[in-house]
Protein backbone atom coordinates (compact mmCIF):
# COMPACT_ATOMS: atom_id res chain seq x y z
CA UNK A 1 0.00 0.00 0.00
CA UNK A 2 0.75 3.24 -0.31
CA UNK A 3 2.62 4.40 3.44
CA UNK A 4 4.26 7.37 4.85
CA UNK A 5 7.27 6.03 3.63
CA UNK A 6 6.07 5.86 0.21
CA UNK A 7 4.66 9.79 1.24
CA UNK A 8 8.18 10.67 2.64
CA UNK A 9 9.78 10.06 -0.92
CA UNK A 10 7.23 11.92 -2.75
CA UNK A 11 7.50 15.04 -0.25
CA UNK A 12 11.04 15.25 -0.43
CA UNK A 13 11.11 14.80 -4.28
CA UNK A 14 8.46 17.27 -4.53
CA UNK A 15 10.53 19.52 -2.15
CA UNK A 16 14.12 18.79 -4.24
CA UNK A 17 12.44 18.57 -8.08
CA UNK A 18 16.18 17.22 -9.10
CA UNK A 19 16.18 14.29 -6.78
CA UNK A 20 15.28 10.87 -7.83
CA UNK A 21 15.09 7.87 -6.39
CA UNK A 22 15.08 3.92 -7.25
CA UNK A 23 13.61 1.77 -5.03
CA UNK A 24 13.91 -2.19 -5.36
CA UNK A 25 10.11 -3.70 -6.02
CA UNK A 26 10.77 -6.48 -3.89
CA UNK A 27 11.66 -10.16 -4.11
CA UNK A 28 7.61 -11.13 -3.09
CA UNK A 29 6.25 -12.66 -6.68
CA UNK A 30 5.06 -14.16 -9.32
CA UNK A 31 1.77 -13.08 -6.78
CA UNK A 32 -0.37 -9.65 -8.39
CA UNK A 33 0.12 -6.16 -5.45
CA UNK A 34 3.03 -7.90 -4.21
CA UNK A 35 5.09 -4.69 -4.91
CA UNK A 36 6.06 -3.50 -1.51
CA UNK A 37 6.69 -0.08 0.07
CA UNK A 38 8.18 2.35 -0.21
CA UNK A 39 8.16 1.16 -4.06
CA UNK A 40 4.82 2.62 -4.29
CA UNK A 41 5.30 5.95 -4.34
CA UNK A 42 4.54 7.86 -7.10
CA UNK A 43 7.80 10.02 -7.67
CA UNK A 44 10.50 7.11 -7.73
CA UNK A 45 10.82 4.41 -10.60
CA UNK A 46 10.44 1.09 -8.82
CA UNK A 47 12.44 -1.33 -10.60
CA UNK A 48 11.73 -4.63 -11.31
CA UNK A 49 14.23 -7.72 -12.64
CA UNK A 50 14.56 -9.92 -15.78
CA UNK A 51 17.22 -12.16 -16.08
CA UNK A 52 20.59 -11.32 -17.75
CA UNK A 53 22.33 -11.97 -20.99
CA UNK A 54 20.58 -13.56 -23.67
CA UNK A 55 17.75 -14.12 -21.65
CA UNK A 56 17.05 -10.68 -20.46
CA UNK A 57 13.91 -10.79 -22.15
CA UNK A 58 12.48 -13.02 -19.23
CA UNK A 59 11.03 -11.93 -16.04
CA UNK A 60 12.48 -13.77 -12.61
CA UNK A 61 9.35 -15.37 -11.30
CA UNK A 62 10.32 -13.91 -8.03
CA UNK A 63 9.86 -10.37 -8.89
CA UNK A 64 7.40 -8.12 -7.34
CA UNK A 65 3.87 -7.27 -9.14
CA UNK A 66 1.92 -4.64 -9.38
CA UNK A 67 -0.72 -2.74 -9.34
CA UNK A 68 -0.39 -0.83 -6.47
CA UNK A 69 -3.29 -0.45 -4.30
CA UNK A 70 -4.81 2.50 -5.60
CA UNK A 71 -4.39 0.72 -9.17
CA UNK A 72 -1.11 2.67 -10.51
CA UNK A 73 1.47 0.58 -12.47
CA UNK A 74 4.00 -1.06 -10.85
CA UNK A 75 7.30 -2.06 -11.19
CA UNK A 76 7.78 0.88 -13.46
CA UNK A 77 10.25 -0.78 -15.16
CA UNK A 78 12.78 -3.98 -14.98
CA UNK A 79 16.31 -4.45 -15.57
CA UNK A 80 18.97 -7.58 -15.04
CA UNK A 81 18.83 -8.81 -11.57
CA UNK A 82 20.37 -12.23 -11.71
CA UNK A 83 24.06 -13.42 -10.71
CA UNK A 84 25.27 -9.40 -10.24
CA UNK A 85 28.41 -8.78 -9.24
CA UNK A 86 28.78 -6.92 -6.06
CA UNK A 87 31.05 -5.80 -3.61
CA UNK A 88 31.54 -8.06 -0.79
CA UNK A 89 33.03 -6.68 2.57
CA UNK A 90 34.44 -8.89 5.09
CA UNK A 91 36.14 -7.61 7.73
CA UNK A 92 38.53 -4.62 8.76
CA UNK A 93 41.67 -6.12 7.67
CA UNK A 94 41.00 -8.48 4.38
CA UNK A 95 38.85 -9.34 1.75
CA UNK A 96 37.25 -5.63 1.36
CA UNK A 97 37.53 -5.59 -2.18
CA UNK A 98 36.00 -8.82 -2.93
CA UNK A 99 32.83 -9.11 -5.25
CA UNK A 100 30.59 -11.44 -4.68
CA UNK A 101 27.20 -12.62 -6.94
CA UNK A 102 23.50 -11.55 -5.94
CA UNK A 103 20.05 -11.92 -7.22
CA UNK A 104 17.21 -9.95 -6.83
CA UNK A 105 14.95 -6.92 -7.79
CA UNK A 106 17.90 -4.88 -5.41
CA UNK A 107 20.69 -5.79 -8.17
CA UNK A 108 18.68 -4.35 -10.65
CA UNK A 109 17.86 -1.27 -9.09
CA UNK A 110 21.35 0.30 -8.67
CA UNK A 111 21.74 -0.96 -12.69
CA UNK A 112 18.96 1.45 -13.44
CA UNK A 113 20.10 4.17 -11.26
CA UNK A 114 23.28 3.68 -13.32
CA UNK A 115 21.32 4.07 -16.71
CA UNK A 116 20.07 7.50 -15.29
CA UNK A 117 23.47 9.12 -13.95
CA UNK A 118 24.42 8.24 -17.84
CA UNK A 119 21.26 9.96 -18.92
CA UNK A 120 21.96 12.88 -16.14
CA UNK A 121 25.58 13.35 -17.76
CA UNK A 122 23.67 13.35 -21.00
CA UNK A 123 22.32 16.49 -20.49
CA UNK A 124 25.08 18.05 -18.42
CA UNK A 125 27.49 17.67 -21.18
CA UNK A 126 24.95 18.45 -23.78
CA UNK A 127 24.57 15.58 -26.27
CA UNK A 128 20.95 16.10 -26.97
CA UNK A 129 21.19 18.75 -29.56
CA UNK A 130 22.22 16.08 -32.31
CA UNK A 131 23.71 13.22 -30.36
CA UNK A 132 27.41 14.85 -29.91
CA UNK A 133 29.21 16.30 -27.31
CA UNK A 134 28.58 20.20 -26.66
CA UNK A 135 25.89 20.12 -29.25
CA UNK A 136 23.17 21.30 -27.05
CA UNK A 137 23.84 23.55 -23.70
CA UNK A 138 24.67 22.20 -20.53
CA UNK A 139 21.24 21.14 -18.80
CA UNK A 140 20.58 20.37 -15.47
CA UNK A 141 17.88 17.57 -15.36
CA UNK A 142 15.22 16.88 -13.03
CA UNK A 143 13.80 13.59 -11.77
CA UNK A 144 10.93 14.35 -13.70
CA UNK A 145 13.39 14.58 -16.77
CA UNK A 146 15.55 11.49 -16.26
CA UNK A 147 12.27 9.60 -15.35
CA UNK A 148 10.43 10.52 -18.37
CA UNK A 149 13.26 9.52 -20.42
CA UNK A 150 14.55 6.50 -19.07
CA UNK A 151 10.35 5.33 -19.21
CA UNK A 152 9.58 6.47 -22.64
CA UNK A 153 12.89 3.98 -24.10
CA UNK A 154 11.96 0.83 -21.94
CA UNK A 155 11.10 -1.98 -23.63
CA UNK A 156 8.56 -4.57 -23.82
CA UNK A 157 9.80 -8.10 -22.84
CA UNK A 158 8.32 -10.59 -25.40
CA UNK A 159 5.90 -12.62 -23.04
CA UNK A 160 4.04 -9.76 -21.41
CA UNK A 161 1.91 -7.12 -22.78
CA UNK A 162 2.81 -3.36 -22.53
CA UNK A 163 1.73 -1.19 -19.50
CA UNK A 164 1.07 -4.59 -17.22
CA UNK A 165 2.22 -5.18 -13.92
CA UNK A 166 4.23 -7.27 -14.72
CA UNK A 167 6.93 -5.02 -16.32
CA UNK A 168 5.68 -1.62 -16.09
CA UNK A 169 6.54 -0.15 -19.05
CA UNK A 170 9.42 -2.42 -19.72
CA UNK A 171 13.21 -3.38 -19.61
CA UNK A 172 15.32 -0.19 -19.27
CA UNK A 173 17.48 0.82 -22.86
CA UNK A 174 19.64 3.57 -23.23
CA UNK A 175 19.98 2.71 -26.89
CA UNK A 176 16.14 3.14 -27.18
CA UNK A 177 15.86 5.86 -25.20
CA UNK A 178 18.59 9.01 -26.30
CA UNK A 179 20.49 9.53 -29.72
CA UNK A 180 24.39 9.40 -30.03
CA UNK A 181 25.73 9.92 -33.18
CA UNK A 182 28.31 7.37 -32.62
CA UNK A 183 28.14 3.99 -30.78
CA UNK A 184 24.64 4.62 -30.23
CA UNK A 185 21.33 4.88 -32.16
CA UNK A 186 21.93 7.44 -34.92
CA UNK A 187 18.64 7.11 -36.41
CA UNK A 188 16.35 8.60 -33.79
CA UNK A 189 15.56 12.17 -32.85
CA UNK A 190 15.18 13.75 -29.33
CA UNK A 191 12.87 16.40 -27.85
CA UNK A 192 12.71 17.21 -24.28
CA UNK A 193 10.28 19.96 -23.08
CA UNK A 194 10.75 20.72 -19.31
CA UNK A 195 7.56 24.13 -18.47
CA UNK A 196 4.87 24.13 -16.29
CA UNK A 197 0.70 24.47 -17.04
CA UNK A 198 -2.00 25.57 -15.43
CA UNK A 199 -5.32 24.25 -14.34
CA UNK A 200 -7.79 23.66 -17.34
CA UNK A 201 -5.23 24.66 -20.07
CA UNK A 202 -3.60 23.47 -22.58
CA UNK A 203 -0.29 23.59 -24.40
CA UNK A 204 0.18 21.66 -27.91
CA UNK A 205 3.30 20.56 -29.35
CA UNK A 206 3.18 19.32 -32.94
CA UNK A 207 5.97 17.46 -35.33
CA UNK A 208 6.41 16.81 -38.59
CA UNK A 209 7.79 13.18 -39.48
CA UNK A 210 10.88 13.11 -41.85
CA UNK A 211 12.69 10.90 -44.41
CA UNK A 212 11.69 7.16 -43.34
CA UNK A 213 10.24 6.73 -40.10
CA UNK A 214 9.60 3.07 -40.61
CA UNK A 215 13.34 3.18 -40.02
CA UNK A 216 12.77 4.29 -36.36
CA UNK A 217 10.52 1.36 -35.76
CA UNK A 218 7.98 4.00 -33.37
CA UNK A 219 7.47 7.45 -32.18
CA UNK A 220 7.43 6.98 -28.51
CA UNK A 221 6.29 10.36 -26.06
CA UNK A 222 5.86 10.56 -22.57
CA UNK A 223 4.87 12.99 -20.37
CA UNK A 224 6.02 12.83 -16.25
CA UNK A 225 5.01 15.13 -13.64
CA UNK A 226 6.27 15.34 -9.64
CA UNK A 227 3.11 15.24 -7.88
CA UNK A 228 2.66 16.59 -4.24
CA UNK A 229 2.55 13.48 -1.73
CA UNK A 230 -0.60 11.68 -0.95
CA UNK A 231 -2.21 10.43 2.48
CA UNK A 232 -1.23 7.14 3.62
CA UNK A 233 -3.21 4.61 2.80
CA UNK A 234 -4.97 6.69 0.21
CA UNK A 235 -7.18 4.92 -2.20
CA UNK A 236 -6.83 7.75 -4.92
CA UNK A 237 -3.34 8.94 -4.34
CA UNK A 238 -2.63 11.05 -7.50
CA UNK A 239 -2.84 14.88 -6.11
CA UNK A 240 -2.71 16.25 -9.30
CA UNK A 241 -3.84 14.82 -12.75
CA UNK A 242 -2.53 15.94 -16.11
CA UNK A 243 -3.90 14.27 -19.03
CA UNK A 244 -2.08 13.49 -22.48
CA UNK A 245 -3.30 12.77 -25.70
CA UNK A 246 -1.57 12.30 -29.39
CA UNK A 247 -3.38 13.00 -32.68
CA UNK A 248 -1.90 11.86 -36.43
CA UNK A 249 -2.65 13.90 -39.00
CA UNK A 250 -5.52 15.65 -36.24
CA UNK A 251 -7.24 12.52 -36.73
CA UNK A 252 -8.92 10.77 -33.02
CA UNK A 253 -7.17 10.93 -29.96
CA UNK A 254 -4.79 8.26 -28.86
CA UNK A 255 -4.44 7.97 -25.44
CA UNK A 256 -1.33 6.61 -22.59
CA UNK A 257 -0.56 3.99 -21.16
CA UNK A 258 -2.37 1.62 -23.46
CA UNK A 259 -5.87 2.92 -22.55
CA UNK A 260 -9.25 3.69 -24.23
CA UNK A 261 -9.52 7.09 -22.43
CA UNK A 262 -7.78 9.34 -19.88
CA UNK A 263 -5.11 7.74 -17.39
CA UNK A 264 -6.19 9.38 -13.73
CA UNK A 265 -4.17 7.23 -11.43
CA UNK A 266 -0.30 7.90 -12.95
CA UNK A 267 1.93 10.50 -12.93
CA UNK A 268 3.89 9.03 -16.39
CA UNK A 269 1.96 8.73 -19.35
CA UNK A 270 3.41 7.25 -22.35
CA UNK A 271 2.31 6.78 -26.31
CA UNK A 272 3.91 4.51 -28.65
CA UNK A 273 2.82 4.72 -32.55
CA UNK A 274 3.88 2.69 -34.76
CA UNK A 275 3.36 2.67 -39.20
CA UNK A 276 4.08 6.21 -39.76
CA UNK A 277 5.03 8.07 -43.16
CA UNK A 278 7.14 10.87 -43.76
CA UNK A 279 5.08 14.02 -43.85
CA UNK A 280 2.79 12.82 -40.97
CA UNK A 281 1.96 15.28 -38.24
CA UNK A 282 1.68 14.25 -34.88
CA UNK A 283 0.23 16.73 -32.45
CA UNK A 284 1.09 16.11 -28.47
CA UNK A 285 -1.21 18.03 -26.24
CA UNK A 286 -0.65 17.62 -22.57
CA UNK A 287 -3.89 19.19 -20.24
CA UNK A 288 -4.20 20.25 -16.73
CA UNK A 289 -7.03 18.42 -16.30
CA UNK A 290 -7.20 18.64 -12.40
CA UNK A 291 -4.57 20.63 -10.25
CA UNK A 292 -4.42 21.07 -6.60
CA UNK A 293 -2.30 24.19 -6.86
CA UNK A 294 -1.95 26.96 -9.33
CA UNK A 295 0.13 25.32 -11.59
CA UNK A 296 2.31 22.18 -12.16
CA UNK A 297 6.01 21.25 -13.73
CA UNK A 298 6.34 18.61 -16.28
CA UNK A 299 8.95 16.90 -18.55
CA UNK A 300 7.99 15.74 -21.73
CA UNK A 301 9.84 13.68 -24.40
CA UNK A 302 9.74 12.27 -27.21
CA UNK A 303 11.97 9.95 -29.82
CA UNK A 304 11.86 9.12 -33.34
CA UNK A 305 12.37 10.42 -36.68
CA UNK A 306 11.34 13.87 -37.02
CA UNK A 307 12.17 17.30 -37.48
CA UNK A 308 11.52 20.23 -35.79
CA UNK A 309 9.31 20.97 -33.04
CA UNK A 310 6.17 23.58 -33.63
CA UNK A 311 4.47 24.81 -30.14
CA UNK A 312 1.52 26.44 -29.95
CA UNK A 313 0.15 28.50 -31.75
CA UNK A 314 -1.69 31.19 -30.38
CA UNK A 315 -3.25 33.52 -32.96
CA UNK A 316 -1.04 36.24 -34.49
CA UNK A 317 -2.84 39.72 -33.57
CA UNK A 318 -3.51 41.98 -36.39
CA UNK A 319 -1.30 44.87 -36.91
CA UNK A 320 -1.79 47.70 -34.24
CA UNK A 321 -3.78 45.30 -31.85
CA UNK A 322 -2.33 44.24 -28.43
CA UNK A 323 -1.07 41.00 -27.92
CA UNK A 324 -3.98 38.92 -26.40
CA UNK A 325 -3.68 37.55 -22.62
CA UNK A 326 -2.54 33.96 -21.98
CA UNK A 327 -5.25 31.55 -23.32
CA UNK A 328 -5.04 27.48 -23.81
CA UNK A 329 -3.86 26.19 -26.93
CA UNK A 330 -6.73 25.34 -29.01
CA UNK A 331 -6.24 25.76 -32.38
CA UNK A 332 -4.18 24.21 -35.29
CA UNK A 333 -0.46 25.15 -36.45
CA UNK A 334 -1.34 27.83 -38.92
CA UNK A 335 0.47 25.90 -41.76
CA UNK A 336 -1.69 22.98 -41.86
CA UNK A 337 -5.02 24.36 -40.79
CA UNK A 338 -7.26 27.29 -41.18
CA UNK A 339 -7.22 29.85 -38.29
CA UNK A 340 -9.05 29.89 -34.89
CA UNK A 341 -12.41 30.81 -34.91
CA UNK A 342 -14.27 34.02 -33.84
CA UNK A 343 -15.47 33.64 -30.33
CA UNK A 344 -18.70 33.48 -31.67
CA UNK A 345 -18.07 30.96 -34.45
CA UNK A 346 -18.18 26.91 -33.92
CA UNK A 347 -14.68 25.52 -34.49
CA UNK A 348 -14.20 23.35 -37.51
CA UNK A 349 -14.00 19.81 -37.34
CA UNK A 350 -10.32 20.12 -38.07
CA UNK A 351 -10.04 22.34 -34.99
CA UNK A 352 -12.25 20.37 -32.85
CA UNK A 353 -11.15 21.47 -29.72
CA UNK A 354 -12.84 22.42 -26.48
CA UNK A 355 -13.01 26.11 -25.24
CA UNK A 356 -11.85 25.68 -21.67
CA UNK A 357 -12.92 29.45 -20.55
CA UNK A 358 -16.50 28.50 -21.84
CA UNK A 359 -19.19 27.94 -18.92
CA UNK A 360 -22.74 27.65 -18.99
CA UNK A 361 -25.71 27.62 -16.41
CA UNK A 362 -26.94 24.00 -15.88
CA UNK A 363 -29.56 24.23 -13.10
CA UNK A 364 -28.45 27.18 -11.67
CA UNK A 365 -25.10 26.04 -11.17
CA UNK A 366 -21.78 27.57 -13.30
CA UNK A 367 -20.20 24.54 -15.53
CA UNK A 368 -18.05 23.94 -17.66
CA UNK A 369 -16.63 21.82 -20.61
CA UNK A 370 -14.37 19.48 -18.38
CA UNK A 371 -17.66 18.92 -16.18
CA UNK A 372 -19.61 17.35 -19.26
CA UNK A 373 -16.49 15.22 -19.69
CA UNK A 374 -15.50 13.88 -16.34
CA UNK A 375 -18.66 14.68 -14.31
CA UNK A 376 -22.04 14.91 -15.97
CA UNK A 377 -24.47 12.12 -16.17
CA UNK A 378 -25.06 10.29 -19.65
CA UNK A 379 -28.70 12.01 -19.34
CA UNK A 380 -27.20 15.35 -18.21
CA UNK A 381 -24.71 15.33 -20.85
CA UNK A 382 -27.60 14.48 -23.57
CA UNK A 383 -29.44 17.48 -22.30
CA UNK A 384 -26.73 19.87 -22.59
CA UNK A 385 -25.04 18.87 -25.85
CA UNK A 386 -28.74 19.48 -27.55
CA UNK A 387 -27.34 23.32 -27.22
CA UNK A 388 -25.78 24.65 -30.21
CA UNK A 389 -23.69 27.22 -28.23
CA UNK A 390 -22.26 24.23 -25.97
CA UNK A 391 -21.89 21.60 -28.88
CA UNK A 392 -19.87 24.63 -30.60
CA UNK A 393 -17.65 25.28 -27.35
CA UNK A 394 -17.22 21.83 -26.29
CA UNK A 395 -17.40 19.69 -29.29
CA UNK A 396 -14.74 16.94 -27.52
CA UNK A 397 -17.00 16.88 -24.75
CA UNK A 398 -20.21 16.24 -26.41
CA UNK A 399 -18.63 13.52 -28.16
CA UNK A 400 -18.65 15.35 -31.54
CA UNK A 401 -15.23 15.38 -33.37
CA UNK A 402 -15.49 11.53 -34.16
CA UNK A 403 -18.46 12.12 -35.84
CA UNK A 404 -16.87 14.93 -37.97
CA UNK A 405 -13.16 13.59 -38.67
CA UNK A 406 -12.38 10.75 -40.21
CA UNK A 407 -10.67 8.17 -38.03
CA UNK A 408 -7.11 7.34 -38.71
CA UNK A 409 -5.41 4.06 -39.94
CA UNK A 410 -5.40 2.13 -37.07
CA UNK A 411 -1.87 1.28 -35.74
CA UNK A 412 -0.63 -2.12 -33.98
CA UNK A 413 0.10 -0.59 -30.83
CA UNK A 414 -3.14 0.16 -30.05
CA UNK A 415 -5.21 3.17 -30.74
CA UNK A 416 -8.46 3.98 -32.86
CA UNK A 417 -9.90 0.99 -34.17
CA UNK A 418 -13.45 -0.27 -35.48
CA UNK A 419 -16.69 0.70 -33.30
CA UNK A 420 -18.80 -2.02 -31.10
CA UNK A 421 -21.43 -3.46 -33.71
CA UNK A 422 -23.97 -6.25 -33.45
CA UNK A 423 -22.67 -9.59 -31.51
CA UNK A 424 -22.84 -11.31 -35.05
CA UNK A 425 -18.63 -12.83 -35.43
CA UNK A 426 -17.56 -13.10 -39.38
CA UNK A 427 -17.63 -16.55 -40.27
CA UNK A 428 -14.88 -15.93 -42.75
CA UNK A 429 -12.50 -14.57 -40.77
CA UNK A 430 -9.72 -16.26 -39.30
CA UNK A 431 -6.79 -15.25 -36.78
CA UNK A 432 -3.80 -17.87 -37.02
CA UNK A 433 -6.15 -20.63 -38.87
CA UNK A 434 -8.92 -20.16 -36.14
CA UNK A 435 -12.47 -19.02 -36.42
CA UNK A 436 -13.69 -16.66 -34.01
CA UNK A 437 -15.57 -19.84 -32.81
CA UNK A 438 -12.80 -22.15 -32.59
CA UNK A 439 -10.60 -19.04 -31.07
CA UNK A 440 -13.76 -19.35 -28.09
CA UNK A 441 -13.74 -22.87 -28.11
CA UNK A 442 -9.76 -23.21 -27.32
CA UNK A 443 -9.37 -20.13 -25.33
CA UNK A 444 -12.74 -18.55 -23.81
CA UNK A 445 -12.00 -19.81 -20.02
CA UNK A 446 -8.85 -17.49 -20.37
CA UNK A 447 -10.15 -14.22 -19.52
CA UNK A 448 -6.31 -12.61 -20.28
CA UNK A 449 -5.48 -14.70 -23.00
CA UNK A 450 -8.59 -13.70 -25.24
CA UNK A 451 -7.91 -9.81 -24.14
CA UNK A 452 -4.54 -10.36 -26.06
CA UNK A 453 -5.79 -12.65 -29.17
CA UNK A 454 -8.81 -9.43 -29.54
CA UNK A 455 -6.03 -6.92 -29.50
CA UNK A 456 -4.25 -8.29 -31.87
CA UNK A 457 -3.78 -7.03 -35.17
CA UNK A 458 -3.81 -8.48 -38.37
CA UNK A 459 -2.90 -7.46 -41.86
CA UNK A 460 -6.07 -5.16 -41.76
CA UNK A 461 -7.83 -5.40 -39.08
CA UNK A 462 -8.34 -5.69 -35.22
CA UNK A 463 -9.59 -9.24 -33.85
CA UNK A 464 -12.07 -7.62 -32.32
CA UNK A 465 -13.40 -5.86 -35.46
CA UNK A 466 -14.14 -9.35 -36.84
CA UNK A 467 -15.09 -11.28 -34.02
CA UNK A 468 -17.30 -9.03 -31.96
CA UNK A 469 -19.37 -11.63 -30.48
CA UNK A 470 -16.24 -13.95 -29.56
CA UNK A 471 -14.44 -10.71 -28.16
CA UNK A 472 -17.50 -9.09 -26.62
CA UNK A 473 -16.95 -5.94 -28.34
CA UNK A 474 -20.69 -5.32 -29.28
CA UNK A 475 -23.96 -3.73 -28.17
CA UNK A 476 -26.93 -6.31 -26.78
CA UNK A 477 -30.21 -3.77 -27.48
CA UNK A 478 -32.19 -3.72 -24.28
CA UNK A 479 -29.05 -4.63 -22.20
CA UNK A 480 -27.43 -3.09 -19.17
CA UNK A 481 -23.70 -2.97 -18.52
CA UNK A 482 -24.01 -5.97 -16.69
CA UNK A 483 -25.64 -8.95 -19.68
CA UNK A 484 -22.92 -7.37 -22.12
CA UNK A 485 -20.19 -8.54 -20.27
CA UNK A 486 -18.36 -11.62 -20.97
CA UNK A 487 -20.39 -14.06 -19.86
CA UNK A 488 -21.30 -11.88 -16.59
CA UNK A 489 -17.77 -13.68 -15.19
CA UNK A 490 -15.19 -10.76 -14.54
CA UNK A 491 -16.62 -6.98 -13.66
CA UNK A 492 -20.64 -7.68 -13.08
CA UNK A 493 -20.24 -9.93 -10.43
CA UNK A 494 -22.07 -7.03 -8.23
CA UNK A 495 -23.24 -3.36 -8.74
CA UNK A 496 -20.90 -2.06 -6.36
CA UNK A 497 -18.05 -2.78 -8.59
CA UNK A 498 -19.57 -1.98 -11.53
CA UNK A 499 -19.63 1.48 -10.47
CA UNK A 500 -16.64 1.59 -9.42
CA UNK A 501 -15.43 0.64 -12.86
CA UNK A 502 -17.70 3.12 -14.78
CA UNK A 503 -16.22 5.98 -12.37
CA UNK A 504 -13.12 5.48 -13.71
CA UNK A 505 -14.30 5.07 -17.51
CA UNK A 506 -17.65 5.87 -18.02
CA UNK A 507 -17.40 4.15 -21.63
CA UNK A 508 -17.49 0.47 -19.79
CA UNK A 509 -21.56 1.93 -19.18
CA UNK A 510 -22.15 4.30 -21.89
CA UNK A 511 -21.14 2.54 -24.72
CA UNK A 512 -20.15 -1.15 -24.17
CA UNK A 513 -18.71 -3.97 -21.59
CA UNK A 514 -16.00 -5.21 -23.65
CA UNK A 515 -13.10 -6.98 -22.98
CA UNK A 516 -10.68 -3.98 -21.89
CA UNK A 517 -13.61 -2.92 -19.51
CA UNK A 518 -12.95 -6.34 -17.75
CA UNK A 519 -9.41 -5.47 -17.54
CA UNK A 520 -10.15 -2.40 -15.72
CA UNK A 521 -12.50 -4.10 -13.66
CA UNK A 522 -9.53 -6.16 -12.41
CA UNK A 523 -7.06 -3.38 -11.43
CA UNK A 524 -9.60 -1.45 -9.49
CA UNK A 525 -12.10 -3.28 -8.27
CA UNK A 526 -10.90 -6.23 -5.65
CA UNK A 527 -14.53 -7.44 -5.77
CA UNK A 528 -14.13 -8.64 -9.07
CA UNK A 529 -11.43 -11.34 -8.13
CA UNK A 530 -13.19 -12.44 -5.34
Amino acid sequence: EYNSDSAWFDGYTFENPNFLTFIAAGNSGPSSRSIGAPATAKNIISVGAVNRGSNADTLISWSSRGPTSDGRIGPMVVAPGVGTDSSSAKNKKNGNCDTVEFSGTSMATPATAGAAALVRQYFKEGWYGDGTKGSGASYEATAALLKAVLLNGAQKISSFNNYDNNQGYGRVSLYHSIPLKKGGNSKIKFMKKEESIENKKSKVYEITMKGNPAGCADLRMTLVWTDEAAQSGCSKCLVNDLDFTAQVNDGNAVYPNGKKGKDSKNNAERIIITGLKAKDKVKMTVFGANLNREKMDFALVAVGCFGDVQTGPTPVPKPDTPQPSKKPVTTPAPNSQPPAPAPNEAPSPQGCVDDFNFKFKFKGVKRDCMWIFTEAKQSQKKKVCKKAKIKAKCPMACDLCEEETPPPVPFPTGGPGPEPGPCKDDKNFKFQNRTCKQISNRFGDDIQKMFEICWSFTKDNWVYGSCKATCKYCTKKGSNCCAASYDGRIGCKTKKCQKLVCKQDDFCCDVTWDLFCQDVAMDVCDICNE
